[in-house]
C-alpha cells in the first residue's frame, strides 16, 4: 500500500520553464497543461521507482500481523518522525526511538524492532503501525539524480505528444533510466 503524503513536495524536481524548452514550446497558452503533466509524470516515476524526489512528511500504515522488521515503501528515507502502534478502537500509543533501529542502508529501507520486542507489546489489541518518517533526496531540484528528471522530461514529452489520451506503453528509455533505482524481491 503506497504510504499517504502528509506534506506534498514544495517544488517539481523539473522547472517548467526547462520543461518548455524540452518540449519546444515558446507560448503560454500550455502552461497549466505542461505544469500538470511535470505533476503527474513526476507521481509515475515516483510509482514506477518507489523512491520520493524532492523531500515530503509520509505516513506508511501496516497491519498488526507485521514482523519484528516493516519495510517501508518509500525511499530514500531521512529520519522516522514518529512509530506509533493503533488498536481496534483508534488509541495510539508512541514507540520510544530506543526500541527500534532504522536501517536505510537496504532497499527498501527497513525498521526493525530490538531484539525479544514485538509490536503488540505497545497496545493492547493490536490494529495497525503507522510510521511517519521523511522521504526524498532534498529540498531543491538539485538534489535529484539526473536519470528520475530525464524520465520525468520523456513522459512529459509522451504525454504532451499524445494529449488526446492514447494509452501509450512506458517508454523503453524511461524504464531503462529506472532500472538502477528499482528493487526486487527474490
Amino acid at each position: 500500500m503506497p504510504p499517504e503524503i502528509l506534506n506534498p513536495p514544495a517544488i517539481e524536481p523539473v522547472a517548467l520553464a526547462y520543461a518548455k524548452s524540452f518540449l519546444r514550446v515558446d507560448h503560454t497558452h500550455d502552461d497549466a497543461l505542461i505544469s500538470d503533466m511535470i505533476i503527474s509524470a513526476r507521481m509515475r516515476v515516483e510509482s514506477m521507482s518507489g523512491h520520493a524526489l524532492i523531500i515530503r512528511r509520509l505516513l506508511a500504515r501496516f497491519p498488526a500481523n507485521s514482523k519484528a522488521q516493516i519495510h517501508l515503501p518509500s525511499q530514500p528515507v531521512s529520519t522516522v518522525q514518529e512509530i506509533r502502534a493503533v488498536n481496534l478502537g483508534g488509541a495510539s500509543s508512541v514507540i520510544p526511538a530506543n526500541r527500534y533501529r532504522l536501517n536505510t542502508r537496504c532497499q527498501p529501507p527497513r525498521i526493525a524492532l530490538n531484539m525479544q520486542t514485538h509490536w503488540h507489546e505497545f497496545t493492547p489489541n493490536l490494529e495497525t503501525i503507522e510510521v511517519e518518517y521523511f522521504a526524498g533526496y532534498g529540498e531543491d531540484m538539485s538534489d535529484v539524480p539526473i536519470p528520475f528528471k530525464q524520465a520525468i522530461l520523456l513522459l512529459l514529452a509522451q504525454s504532451y505528444e499524445h494529449r488526446d489520451g492514447a494509452n501509450l506503453p512506458v517508454p523503453m528509455m524511461v524504464d531503462a533510466l529506472l532500472v538502477p533505482y528499482r528493487w526486487v524481491r527474490l
